[in-house]
């Protein structure tokens, strides 16, 4: 996984994701059901599922 900047991003620990403000799972081909564990995710402002199937 990489940065905007090209260098490796690093994933916070599961402890961590409870401060997640942003994620961006476009264009990863991902296809299904979103989780309801997403509702868990009090921080979050922005969740692009962009160009997915």
């Amino acid at each position: 996984m990489r940065d905007i900047r090209g260098g490796a991003c690093q994933i916070p620990s599961p402890e961590k994701w409870a401060e997640l403000e942003s994620v961006d799972l476009s264009s990863n081909e991902l296809d299904g059901r979103i989780s309801e564990q997403l509702t868990s995710l009090t921080f979050l402002s922005v969740l692009n599922f962009s160009y997915n199937l």
